[in-house]
């Protein structure tokens, strides 16, 4: 009887163990299918902000620079910002402005990032032709335009005359 109450027993954990096991499962399904808010909302991109956000990171940028140049002066009455006549404020307003516009600028790229993995680089022999092709080219060019210079430079003087 004793042995059957131990097997009862260890049966009892096994299936609360098994029943912990697929309640973590299903929760994991779940969050899987169910997206987090923030992250949702951070992922969306959305072209009407980006432009508003584009615009006052360069209004900031030149805010900075203009207090850094002291074209613009802040006192040091100010609490924070007007330590060292506000160039410490200016310069953390010109790191958070070109973070935003790389924030900014992201996107744009994000689609040729892919392609950079599908290119490859040419051989030396390649690449030092065509070096050569474009050196040749220009000095053609060169040659064309100092005549096509010399021709009207006569011409010209021609109808001086």
């Amino acid at each position: 009887m004793s042995e059957e109450k131990k097997l009862d027993k260890k049966a009892l954990k096994a299936e609360k163990k098994a029943k912990r096991l697929e309640e973590k499962r299903a929760k994991a399904l779940e969050s899987e299918q169910k997206p987090h808010r923030i992250l949702d909302f951070l992922s969306k991109e959305y072209k009407g902000e980006n432009a508003v956000m584009l615009v006052l990171a360069l209004f900031a940028i030149v805010l900075g620079v203009l207090i850094i140049n002291e074209t613009l002066s802040i006192s040091k009455d100010y609490f924070l910002i007007g330590y060292n006549n506000g160039k410490l404020f200016a310069w953390i307003l010109i790191g958070l402005a070109a973070i935003s516009l790389i924030f900014v600028v992201i996107p744009f790229f994000r689609p040729s990032f892919s392609e950079f993995k599908h290119l490859k680089g040419l051989s030396k022999v390649d690449f030092l032709k065509n070096i050569a092709r474009t050196l040749v080219f220009i000095i053609v060019l060169c040659l064309f335009f100092f005549v096509c210079d010399l021709g009207l430079n006569s011409l010209m003087e021609v109808i001086k005359k």
